[in-house]
């Protein structure tokens, strides 16, 4: 919750909006009205009373009262209450602290933001000295608006403003005077040009007029009472009561035509017309004009182009400042409702906006947060399944590489067992074609023997033919256990082993020698075998 707030040079005020239209603003305690008077008075306890508070005593000890201290704000020079210094903007952080705690009070609640306004001559310096005493006054979070801007949210509020519309905002206040020009453009306003202004130009300058024409025709006595230079306790209090009797007479000359006032210290009357306090006030109601038409160059527009001339601030109430403004301007111009608190109406105003710009901010950040963490959720739950699809694929072609060596090694045993088998057969047929040779061997044998007659000698070669034929067999068994064992390489060597079978032609024993060999001993009974 924001609280604007408008500081002034003679009266402050602050409200609070509660919606984008309806504000509620803030009630002076003593007054009970909505301006507190920006003044301080130092008691003899030490305590600093603010507004209506330190204005109800200022006649009694004006050595400890002081106002107007916004013109001073940026001074290193201190104020001196009693024997106390105080800087200026020491002042203002107590004013701004009331009209908070006021605020506190009226929402039941501890308001941390405002919105404060300033002249729209304030340059840096100024701005932070001012940004500071809202600091030191509790708030946390400040923000600075320049016074004619915020009188036009509030116009805008009011009244229905067409696209484009230029409004010339005339801000005269009680110490100084500013005029912006402003462009509506959608929801927002344009500063056409830079502000400009004057920083001592006010009601406060209007009563000074007052009182300086009331030491021209006053007594002698009572001139002497008022004399700046005066430093006793009773001069102190005939310059202050003189002074507010001036401002009632101010007031006066806004609703009548002649005022008159009567100065207790001296028992005298003072009498002013409202023709003759136009001719004091005229020469500065004419800087304030110049300045608008310097305005309105520097934006590189004419008077014609002005759609709109608003007046701001409690000194535009003065009948001769409205004359003067409509016949510069040949249109009349408008004077808002509440001219002394249009500025702190859309100080809240503004506030609100800023408010509301920033819980949509926030949601929106919370929605965009939101839409992060579901992306980032999705983000994740991809990866995870990519994550699982990748070991799925990887257990898929570590299953499909099992079958396939399962696959290939039963294919090597269907082949190994094939080879086995062919292998058996071509050593079956090598034993059997052994055998063949043995036979035809032990054939050619018996031939060589001519068949003998002599049954000894046929039974011997009938011997001699079964034993080396038992012989063959036996030896193509082993050729055939040796291929099941050492595999196909092996019975390949064994089938086409470079040895040859010798048989004596003598004892009939055979026995293995080698292929190249042309004679031979028997190894049974070492005879001599010729082999070529």
């Amino acid at each position: 919750m924001y609280l604007g707030i408008d500081f002034g040079t003679c009266y402050s005020s602050a409200a609070i909006a509660l919606n984008g239209k309806k504000t509620q603003l803030v009630r002076e305690p003593l007054k009970h009205g909505y301006s507190f008077p920006s003044c301080v008075y130092f008691t003899e306890q030490g305590d600093l009373l603010v507004g209506q508070a330190a204005e109800n005593q200022h006649i009694l000890h004006p050595e400890r009262y002081r106002a107007g201290f916004k013109r001073d704000l940026g001074s290193p020079e201190p104020y001196i209450l009693g024997n106390q210094p105080f800087l200026p903007e020491e002042l203002v952080a107590a004013v701004i602290s009331k009209l908070k705690n006021q605020a506190d009070e009226m929402v039941k609640d501890s308001i941390t933001e405002a919105v404060i306004t300033v002249p729209a001559t304030y340059r840096v310096n100024k701005r932070k000295l001012m940004e500071k005493a809202g600091k030191a006054a509790g708030f946390k979070e400040i923000r600075l608006l320049e016074e004619p801007v915020t009188a036009a949210i509030y116009y805008a509020q009011q009244y229905e403003l067409g696209e484009e519309e230029i409004i010339l905002v005339y801000d005269l206040g009680a110490g100084t005077f500013d005029a912006t020009l402003l462009q509506k453009q959608g929801a927002n306003y344009q500063i056409l040009a830079a502000p400009v202004g004057l920083s001592h130009c006010g009601g406060m300058d209007f009563d000074r007029e007052i009182y300086q024409d009331l030491l021209e025709h006053c007594s002698e006595s009572l001139r002497e009472r008022l004399d700046a230079h005066n430093r006793s306790k009773e001069a102190f209090q005939a310059r202050a009561i003189v002074a507010d009797l001036c401002r009632t007479l101010k007031h006066q000359l806004g609703e009548a035509q002649t005022g008159e006032i009567l100065i207790p210290v001296t028992m005298e009357s003072y009498a002013l017309n409202r023709q003759d306090f136009n001719q004091m006030i005229a020469p500065l109601v004419e800087e304030t004009l110049e300045s608008c038409h310097q305005l309105v160059k520097n934006a590189g527009i004419n008077w014609e182009q002005v759609d709109q001339v608003l007046l701001v601030g409690g000194s535009c109430r003065i009948p001769y400042v409205k004359e003067a403004v409509e016949k510069a301007f040949k249109q009349p111009p408008l004077l808002v409702d509440d001219p002394e608190l249009a500025v702190c109406l859309g100080a809240a105003i503004d506030g609100f906006k800023k408010e509301e710009l920033e819980k949509e901010k926030t949601e929106f950040n919370l929605r965009e947060k939101a839409v992060e963490e579901e992306l980032q959720r999705l983000e994740r739950e991809r990866l995870e399944a990519e994550k699982q699809a990748r070991i799925e694929a990887e257990r898929q072609q570590k299953e499909r590489e099992k079958l396939e060596a399962e696959r290939q090694a039963r294919v090597e045993a269907e082949r190994q067992q094939k080879e086995r088998e062919t292998n058996v057969q071509s050593l079956q047929m090598v034993v059997e074609h052994r055998d063949g040779r043995v036979c035809a061997r032990i054939a050619n044998e018996l031939l060589q023997l001519k068949q003998p007659s002599n049954p000894q000698i046929k039974l011997e070669a009938e011997q001699k033919y079964q034993e080396q034929k038992d012989d063959s067999i036996f030896s193509a068994q082993n050729l055939i256990k040796g291929a099941f064992g050492l595999g196909k390489t092996l019975a390949k060597t064994l089938a086409e082993s470079q040895t040859k079978k010798v048989s004596c032609p003598r004892c009939f024993k055979s026995f293995r020698v080698g292929k190249s060999v042309m004679n031979c001993s028997c190894k049974y009974c070492k005879t001599n075998i010729p082999l070529c």
